[in-house]
């Protein structure tokens, strides 16, 4: 009987030693595939920002130069969303 015990009681050890294990490589599995969506999803939003900054770029230059050639329409313009905005924001 005790050898009955024995051998039971090593093949359970066994099988949780195995659980175990696999256990242990699927945590390991998903934190690598974890890591590359996380770097992935880094990239992106770096292309993301580099194309908005880009863009704000070109649009401040194109701003700048209609503001030199025609600087008094660029100070009506302002004053006069300035004025709209302050009076929708009145409301």
């Amino acid at each position: 009987m005790s050898t009955y015990n024995t051998n039971t009681s090593g093949n359970a050890s066994s099988s949780a030693k195995d659980a175990t294990d696999h256990a242990g490589k699927l945590v390991s599995e998903l934190s690598d595939a974890g890591k590359h969506l996380i770097s992935d999803a880094k990239d992106r939003a770096v292309e993301a920002k580099d194309m908005v900054v880009q863009r704000g770029e070109t649009m401040i230059a194109s701003l700048t130069k209609v503001i030199k050639a025609r600087p008094l329409t660029a100070v009506a313009s302002a004053f006069g969303i300035g004025y709209l905005v302050t009076r929708l924001a009145r409301r």
